[in-house]
């Protein structure tokens, strides 16, 4: 846990984080709507409450909008209004899904529909839906009722989304001339930049509107997305905190802080702070997807699944979050569920693409009415989506996964590896790096000298899993069962190796028979003389400095860089073309071990299939230098990354430097 970690807001030390001025604020607050409820029962009572959630939404405090709707929801359970301001808090958070809900909920609730028609009109002009026009002007909406903020914000977002970033700062500027004392068109002017490319700017504006109004947590996120894009984590954590700091009320900011933490590898610290945010707001669906996200990484995989039952079985419509449900599923052994979780979550991408498409279009035509109709459908099937229970997805049957080593590697492996170990997975498509075809692909963890993996190898990945990748350890798992499915797996191997021989064989068309066949496979897929490990030679006086000189001598700073940071202007790539990004020595687990034999095999053999090649000529006391010399750099701590991550990391590494320098 970190040294510096906040203290727990629910202590004592929370009035020390808490400013006396908000405090004494709320209490008085609270005594109002206690004595409204009191003198002019509930609807007085929650007139106040969405008073204070529009005031709180006005000034970018949404955590504390949302507070007050929840508790006028409370007294007032059948006030349509409420869910409509509820809606334009969704709408300032660009959340389509949960607006959507928020509108249909208000109708449902029989609130006038000129009163929800206004709101879904302002997020149709925001999402560039409608154009310019009569009676889509500025002006004209104002003067017919409508908030003058509300509808410049929505001006604003809709010019960025048409490339009109001249009709943005037009309305930016009329809205600071008019209003000098607002920050909503700072905070706008920094998304402007932001979608400019001027970060610095945008970071100049953002400070500002923060400076000026410490409870805009629209500016808050979008300062710490600026960071984390640029991947300047230290300042993450520090906007994060100092953010935790002034709203320890806020489960955004927890939710950022336990983000920062994570990514520094604090997995159990980012955890409590969850936890104890969740004991205080128990219905955020901020929090708990983060502590889900969490607990897949600690490997807690219940309790990821206890998110799912604390919304009452109810999916969302969000690719991420049913695949991080299915991926929980699929390594607690429910593999049908996993893949029709897997199944709904390419349902909900292929919506979005879809919706994207016919948005495209509507650019280009908008008066095309059959554009739009089609464009409404598909947003209703996105909202639908949201309200599907797992029941209606998922079928209760016998998965019929029978007893042996073939129901171990159905439990444990097909998720990603898929049936028959072609990487083909219902996990394998979220994963990256992706994962391993055990049929064709070549193993990267060996220890013999032609470098074909033995049950030992196979062994030493399922127990201790590959740091850095999404093969976790299994621990769980008795060594008789982690041998049996290293045989099993070894097993797909030939078979794949076997297939693979008949089909060049035959296109060849030479003859051969089965027992030639099966001679074949065996030669090429036995193990040779298992590598004599050198005993560990300890590193005598002035070892780092010649550890550095061989370090530089056998080419590892080509690929890892001088300092061990791993380059980003080098674009490698495995043998199936896939980005193979080198290791960051300093902040990145090494994924075969870390320990001196297994540092030992990975630059004496290499890693086969991947662009990190072996030093079979360097002497063992070489190669021992440059290992006592690797080890030396992991002094800072590891960080551990998501999917997500490592698929940015690889395009930063990979994919962009080999388009720059074509």
């Amino acid at each position: 846990m970190l040294s510096q970690r906040l203290p727990h807001p629910g202590s004592a030390a929370r009035g020390k984080l808490l400013r006396k001025k908000e405090r004494t604020l709320l209490l008085i607050a609270a005594a109002i709507g206690l004595i409204l409820l009191i003198l002019f029962g509930p609807n007085s009572a929650s007139q106040y409450a969405q008073w204070r959630a529009r005031h709180a939404l006005y000034h970018g405090y949404v955590t504390g909008a949302l507070q007050w709707l929840a508790w006028a929801s409370k007294v007032a359970p059948s006030d349509g209004r409420i869910d409509l301001l509820r809606a334009k808090v969704f709408r300032r958070l660009n959340d389509v899904v949960r607006f959507a809900e928020a509108l249909r909920e208000a109708e449902r609730k029989g609130l006038a529909p000129e009163e929800v028609s206004r709101v879904r009109r302002l997020a149709l002009i925001q999402a560039g839906q409608l154009p310019p026009g009569p009676e889509n002007d500025v002006g004209f909406l104002i003067q017919h009722g409508y908030d003058p903020a509300e509808v410049a914000e929505a001006f604003i977002y809709g010019a960025l989304v048409r490339g009109d970033y001249k009709a943005a700062e037009t309305v930016i500027e009329s809205w600071r001339s008019d209003f000098p004392h607002d920050v909503n068109p700072e905070y706008l002017s920094g998304i402007v930049f932001l979608r400019l490319g001027d970060y610095a700017s945008a970071e100049n504006c953002l400070r500002d509107v923060i400076r000026r109004e410490p409870r805009h947590e629209l500016a808050w996120l979008a300062l710490t997305d600026l960071f984390i894009q640029h991947e300047r984590w230290d300042e993450v954590e520090t906007c994060c905190r100092t953010w935790y700091q002034q709203l320890p009320n806020s489960d955004l900011a927890a939710s950022r802080l336990a983000r920062a933490w994570r990514h520094r590898g604090d997995l159990v610290a980012a955890r409590q702070l969850l936890v104890d945010t969740r004991r205080r707001f128990s219905d955020s669906e901020v929090i708990l997807r983060e502590l889900a996200e969490v607990d897949l990484d600690l490997g807690n995989f219940k309790s990821v699944q206890d998110w799912y039952v604390r919304f009452g079985g109810k999916l969302p419509a969000d690719r991420e979050l049913l695949h991080l449900l299915g991926l929980a599923a699929s390594l607690t052994r429910r593999a049908y569920e996993a893949l029709k979780l897997m199944e709904e979550s390419e349902r909900v991408f292929s919506l979005s693409c879809r919706i994207r498409e016919q948005q495209s279009r509507l650019q280009l035509t908008p008066l095309g009415l059959d554009n739009a109709t089609q464009l409404e459908q598909l947003r209703q099937e996105m909202v639908a989506s949201s309200g599907t229970t797992l029941e209606r997805v998922v079928r209760s049957i016998d998965l019929g996964i029978g007893t042996g080593v073939e129901s171990l590697y159905r439990r444990y492996c097909a998720a990603c590896h898929g049936e028959t170990g072609g990487a083909d997975g219902p996990a394998s498509r979220f994963l990256f790096p992706r994962a391993r075809n055990l049929r064709s692909d070549l193993f990267r963890i060996v220890s013999n000298e032609n470098m074909v993996p033995d049950e030992a190898d196979v062994f030493r990945v399922i127990r201790n899993g590959m740091p850095g990748t999404a093969m976790r350890a299994f621990p769980e798992l008795s060594d008789t069962e982690v041998q049996e499915l290293a045989a099993f797996v070894l097993s797909l191997r030939r078979k794949g190796f076997r297939e693979k021989l008949a089909r060049e064989i035959k296109q060849q068309e030479e003859e051969v028979t089965e027992e030639e066949l099966d001679q074949l496979v065996d030669l090429n897929t036995r193990p040779a003389t298992k590598v004599v490990v050198a005993e560990k030679i300890a590193a005598d006086a002035g070892g780092e400095a010649q550890g550095l000189k061989n370090y530089h001598l056998f080419g590892c700073a080509n690929c890892h860089g001088p300092e061990g940071t791993g380059p980003c202007d080098l674009a490698l790539w495995d043998d199936q073309g896939y980005p193979n990004p080198p290791r960051d020595l300093q902040r990145e687990p090494f994924k075969g071990g870390s320990s001196f034999e297994e540092l030992f095999l990975r630059i004496y053999l290499g890693m086969p299939g991947t662009a990190h090649p072996g030093c079979p000529s360097a002497s063992v006391r070489e190669l021992a230098s440059i290992i006592h010399y690797c080890q030396s750099l992991q002094t800072k701590k590891l960080l551990i990354t998501t999917n997500y991550e490592r698929w940015l990391q690889a395009w930063d590494r990979a994919w962009l430097p080999a388009y720059e320098n074509r």
